[in-house]
């Protein structure tokens, strides 16, 4: 006969397995429940989205439970919870959900994703139902021997239920640690793409889902980009073939919000392949510059700067409050000592037809060539651009003011 004290442990050992697993279903339930990740997309000029907010943890929720339900990656919740236990943070313990985000500095057409950051933007075309709206998602990106190349590609093909064909590269991995792997994984729970893929017009490169969902916001995949499976549902059914995907290094992002206050984002820096060390501010000077260049900052912006940069909280840091822009600009060609250097660029811009006046003027110890003015933004922009695809030269904005005739 069964001693009492051991069919209590065995009952106690039953009930203590039932609830945990309806605390696992409970926590899968509110896991997936992701919040919106659709924003209204602000002006050319703007480049700020969502909120912070925080929420309370109960039960047994981890930090990844946190992540999944307000559509957060491991990155992004560790990053703005760096003194909380992720796996044990404790029920009552009070978490900042990093849900406002700065813009990336690309073209708001297709989906932009910033490696660095782990996120991905979604820019629907005039066509969408959701034009003039950004979406975006976290994502997991390739590993440090596995790096997701950057550059401009599209979507060639939107696959459901797809199998997996394993690249020999892969296959060669796994049988080196003694494993023998198909050549071919079929549709189901096993395959590693989840139930969405969207093929890239890269060899082997791919948007699609995952069977684990734990491993969104960090550096483990084979160079794809996998999304949440709730998330990679979502996009597949909001892009078409075609769609341009442009994927981008940028660890830090600049933007202003809608009352000119400047911001600053600043992310871990991938190193490997992807240029800019963890110990590089080149990245952060070259963001507040394209953020502010219609603006003029304070000269304590920069001290201000690399306070937020040693931060690298992943969320928009305030650094000031700007002055409205100036109503007229010069694009600023080139700083000569010489008189003849400088009329020789002069000569140049006038030959490329500028739709502004090409002025050589000259100051206490520099000449200067200068293009405009300007009043209208997009004219300037597009004076940039057709100076540097002409002469090869940058040009710089300058504020009429500021330009000494």
């Amino acid at each position: 006969m069964e001693h009492p004290s051991t069919r209590f442990l065995r009952h106690l050992h039953r009930a203590r397995r039932t609830l945990l697993f309806c605390v696992s279903i409970y926590c899968t339930l509110l896991a997936t429940t992701s919040f919106a990740t659709s924003y209204a997309l602000p002006p050319p000029q703007e480049g700020m989205i969502g909120a912070i907010s925080h929420t309370t943890i109960s039960g047994e929720q981890t930090l990844l439970d946190v992540a999944r339900q307000f559509d957060l990656g491991y990155n992004e919740i560790i990053a703005a919870n760096p003194d909380v236990d992720p796996w044990l943070p404790g029920v009552g313990t009070r978490v900042v959900v990093p849900t406002r985000f700065l813009l990336p500095a690309a073209a708001r057409h297709g989906i932009v994703i910033n490696v660095p950051e782990m996120r991905l933007y979604y820019y629907p075309p005039q066509e969408h139902a959701q034009h003039g709206r950004v979406i975006t998602f976290p994502v997991g990106v390739g590993s440090e021997r596995w790096e997701t190349p950057l550059g401009q590609y599209k979507i060639i093909e939107k696959n459901r239920d797809p199998s997996w064909v394993l690249p020999a590269s892969i296959i060669a991995e796994l049988e080196a640690r003694g494993k023998t792997p198909p050549k071919v994984l079929p549709p189901g729970p096993n395959n590693p793409l989840g139930q969405y893929a969207l093929r890239l017009n890269a060899p082997s490169y791919l948007l699609h889902g995952t069977n684990r969902p734990y491993t969104i916001g960090r550096r483990v995949t084979h160079g794809c980009l996998r999304l949440y499976p709730e998330d990679i549902e979502q996009l597949f059914a909001l892009v078409s073939e075609e769609t341009p995907v442009n994927i981008v290094n940028q660890p830090y992002k600049a933007a202003l919000d809608h009352d000119g206050a400047l911001y600053l984002e600043a992310h871990a820096a991938l190193v490997n392949g992807y240029g800019d060390g963890a110990g590089s501010k080149t990245a952060a000077v070259a963001a507040v510059v394209g953020a502010t260049q219609f603006r003029k900052p304070s000269p304590q912006v920069w001290d201000k700067v690399m306070a937020a940069t040693a931060q690298r909280s992943g969320m928009p840091v305030y650094i000031e409050t700007l002055p409205a822009a100036n109503e007229a600009w010069l694009l600023q060609v080139g700083l000569f000592n010489s008189d003849s250097a400088a009329q020789r660029l002069k000569d140049k811009m006038t030959a490329i037809d500028l739709p502004g006046n090409v002025l050589h003027t000259q100051g206490s110890r520099y000449h200067r060539v200068v293009v405009g003015p300007f009043t209208d933004r997009d004219l300037l922009d597009r004076s940039t651009q057709k100076i540097k695809q002409a002469v090869g030269t940058d040009s710089l904005i300058v504020a009429v003011e500021d330009t000494v005739f």
